[in-house]
């Protein structure tokens, strides 16, 4: 009901004088469009998670009765391989429409980090061991001021992503790092794999955007992994970054708060 304004301001200058364009534009009807795709996706992807939910368990179940031969175990198997994926899609998609309407609700609260990430490591021990890959934490006991969700879902999504992209029995090196005069705290993690090719390192922060290489088609997923762990980070008063990317691997640096001070700094000024 209300209307939109979109505003641009730019800076010119000539002859060292310096000028501002502002530029104001009637948005109304591109962001009613706009909220008529996310009330789409919002209602197609709840309608598709019940079902989803039911395929999934059925498939469980039939995967652990046994007397399965072997074709019958690989089909169900395939089956609940590209079930999983879709309604990972269904779950990214429900957190992409909370993020961009700003319905997430964070609960901000001091984590030690080191049993976090172990536990993340441990969820994971399965897609590790499977790639006979070695993981290199550093010991260093530091916290970080942040939603308990929201941390692990950006923790998880960053070294399982390492681990796709990251080679046969290779090592990735997770090292956590503070800064106590910013009152922050970075968590680095370089994996093992090919690197990102730097005509693409801009955009894989974009939704649906995937690196493309010689593990991205083995490795899945919706492309909306490294987006949603960007907003995140931001929400949170931190930042996500490719920090470097070579032939011998990419290194992603998250930064958080460490304080609550610094979290409502950070938060505040980012709202202005």
């Amino acid at each position: 009901g209300k209307p939109w304004v979109g505003v641009h301001v730019a800076k010119i200058i000539r002859a060292g004088v310096n000028n501002i364009v502002l530029n104001l534009r009637d948005i109304t009807a591109e962001k009613n469009l706009d909220q008529l795709k996310n009330d789409f996706i919002s209602t197609a992807t709840h309608e598709l998670r019940t079902p989803l939910t039911a395929i999934l368990g059925y498939l469980s179940m039939l995967s652990g009765r046994g007397g399965l031969d072997e074709k019958q175990a690989l089909y169900i198997q395939r089956m609940e391989k590209a079930s999983k994926n879709l309604f990972d899609l269904v779950e990214d998609l429900l957190s992409v429409l909370r993020l961009e309407q700003e319905k997430s609700q964070l609960n901000p609260q001091p984590h030690a980090l080191s049993p976090i990430i172990k536990e993340i490591i441990h969820s994971l021990e399965a897609k590790i061991n499977n790639k006979k890959i070695k993981i290199a934490l550093s010991k260093l006991e530091a916290k970080a001021f942040a939603d308990t969700s929201a941390l692990q879902k950006i923790l998880v999504n960053l070294v399982d992503n390492a681990i796709k992209y990251s080679k046969m029995e290779s090592k990735i090196q997770i090292k956590v790092t503070t800064r106590a005069a910013a009152q922050t705290v970075r968590i680095d993690v370089k994996d093992a794999g090919v690197g990102v090719p730097k005509k693409e390192q801009k955009n894989i922060f974009e939704k649906f955007h995937r690196v493309h290489n010689i593990y991205s088609v083995e490795a899945g997923g919706t492309g909306l992994g490294l987006y949603i762990s960007r907003r995140l980070a931001e929400q949170s008063g931190g930042n996500l970054v490719l920090a470097e990317s070579s032939a011998k691997g990419s290194t992603f640096s998250l930064t958080l708060p460490a304080t609550k001070k610094e979290f409502m700094r950070q938060t505040q000024k980012k709202s202005i």
